[in-house]
């Protein structure tokens, strides 16, 4: 997490939108407070920024970050047709079709 400093009720458009967020409003303070790594990017170049060590990801956010690591779907493996080939790149098996088993 990322505190940025403006002026304090300062309303930022971002163009183009970083997904469905197209403004970013700075609170009372003159902060503003953010995980997403686009608009860091972003606020880097026109705001000061100050690392924000207090809001630390808590045991229970990482152990829901593990989670959703161990839940992803297996690979998927493209076979061919005509022959044993296997591979888990669709663009690896059309050439491996294309030069062992071209059209006649």
């Amino acid at each position: 997490m990322v505190t940025f400093r403006g002026e304090p009720n300062q309303l930022v458009r971002l163009n183009p939108p970083i997904g469905l967020l197209k403004y970013v409003r700075f609170d009372d303070k003159g902060e503003y407070t953010t995980e997403n790594e686009r608009v860091i990017k972003r606020f880097h170049h026109h705001f000061d920024s100050v690392p924000t060590p207090d809001k630390a990801p808590t045991p229970d956010m990482t152990d829901d970050l593990e989670q959703t690591f161990e839940t992803t779907e297996p690979t998927k493996q493209w076979r061919c047709d005509q022959c044993e080939f296997i591979s888990d790149n669709k663009g690896v098996l059309l050439k491996h079709k294309k030069t062992e088993h071209p059209k006649e």
